[in-house]
């Protein structure tokens, strides 16, 4: 055999391999109660995956794992199947696998699934980073107490681009249906520990990526210190600023609370999201957005009030938003998360200066204790070889 056959064969070996291990980009897990008599709950695992070098591995990926806490000694093992797949852009392709589950008791229950393995050149990971497997879980409290409970569900995809020197912005779009309390930690990325262990470990060698690009690693006014943090209240992500393209991963927890009869909020929940953040190089400046502050209404009144973005390009600028409020899922299809009538938001696209209306009939189906997080996001149109930029702003609005 001469050696290029040789090298032919080599290669069509080991190519299935290699693809089978490079599609992870980011994802989560929820979980909804479906049964107000058991403790009946639908388990849902939302991945992001590379369609570029991973699709191979990803239209392989029909079954995957998942570990539930039942018992201290060993993990309870269920294969669930892929239910479907959607394409999010050319790159990204979304797929989500879900059984339904009932807990044999009250407990602290922890949901785990690893999924062999990220994608590559993720410049923050040890390398290679398609060496490295993809974890994340999600615990919930289930106590006849606290009344029925689901998680939080994440409305806005893991999956943003940043440009080299500006200040980045990332909401998950977090809305709790049962009105809950959320808050926001960083963590750092996991990996699986074992197969069908149901346990994860810190990536060691993880890079905080305030702290990747040439030295010193500045913010976008470059007047101090790069920084990356997470608004604990309103769960913007914040990057100031990236210095070095390239693919990030991130992570970070949302903790849900609830109010007890004492008057003391007790944590009944979390749910560890873990992202990727695409940085480019491009001259294109970040629009910026205008929304009022935080406002209360009473219930039966029409909340209503005008968001305002600006360039400083003098392109068309496009205003966006997103929140259980509008009564749309993740994907923009219809979900009943609030009683009718859902919130809108009517805007035009326009150069330099976008404005938009969000109006809401408010009735005393939406009354609860918590604000309604409500997201606005205003994007500019660089054209086709430039990143377009974002910014982003959440306010809160409470029915009284």
């Amino acid at each position: 055999m001469n050696k290029r056959l040789l090298l032919i064969l080599i290669l069509a070996l080991w190519a299935p391999l290699a693809a089978m291990a490079t599609h992870l980009r980011a994802g989560e897990i929820t979980a909804t109660r479906i049964s107000s008599s058991q403790l009946t709950y639908k388990i849902t695992l939302t991945t992001y995956t590379d369609q570029i070098n991973g699709k191979a591995a990803n239209d392989g990926q029909d079954n995957v794992t998942f570990n539930f806490g039942f018992s201290t000694t060993k993990p309870e093992i269920y294969k669930v199947s892929r239910k479907k797949k959607f394409l999010i852009n050319p790159a990204t392709m979304c797929n989500v696998y879900d059984t339904t589950i009932t807990f044999p008791a009250p407990g602290l229950y922890t949901i785990s699934c690893g999924i062999v393995n990220r994608n590559e050149r993720t410049i923050n990971l040890p390398q290679p980073s398609e060496n490295i497997s993809f974890f994340v879980q999600t615990s919930i409290n289930i106590n006849p107490s606290f009344g029925l409970n689901s998680t939080p569900v994440l409305l806005n995809i893991p999956i943003d681009s940043a440009s080299l020197g500006s200040k980045f912005i990332h909401n998950p779009g977090a809305f709790d249906i049962d009105g809950d309390s959320l808050s926001y930690r960083l963590t750092t990325p996991k990996r699986d520990k074992g197969t069908d262990t149901g346990i994860g470990e810190f990536i060691a060698g993880y890079l905080d990526p305030s702290t990747v690009g040439p030295s010193p690693v500045l913010n976008e006014l470059e007047n101090g210190p790069a920084t990356f943090r997470i608004d604990p209240r309103t769960g913007d992500l914040i990057w100031d600023a990236p210095r070095e393209i390239g693919q990030y991963n991130v992570a970070f927890i949302i903790e849900e609370w609830r109010k007890a009869p004492s008057g003391n909020y007790l944590k009944i929940g979390e749910i560890v999201r873990d992202m990727q953040i695409i940085v480019v190089e491009s001259s294109n400046k970040r629009p910026l957005l205008e929304v009022p502050e935080k406002i209360c209404v009473e219930a039966g009144k029409k909340a209503e009030f005008e968001v305002k973005g600006k360039d400083q390009d003098d392109q068309v600028l496009r205003l966006t938003r997103s929140g259980g409020g509008y009564n749309l899922d993740a994907s923009g299809l219809p979900f009943k998360f609030v009683e009718p009538e859902a919130a809108t938001f009517k805007s035009t696209p326009t150069n330099k200066i976008v404005t938009g209306t969000f109006a809401w009939n408010t009735n005393c189906l939406h009354v609860r204790d918590q604000p309604y997080d409500v997201l606005f996001k205003v994007e500019d149109s660089p054209g086709r070889f430039s990143t377009s930029l974002v910014d982003i702003k959440t306010m809160k609005i409470t029915v009284l």
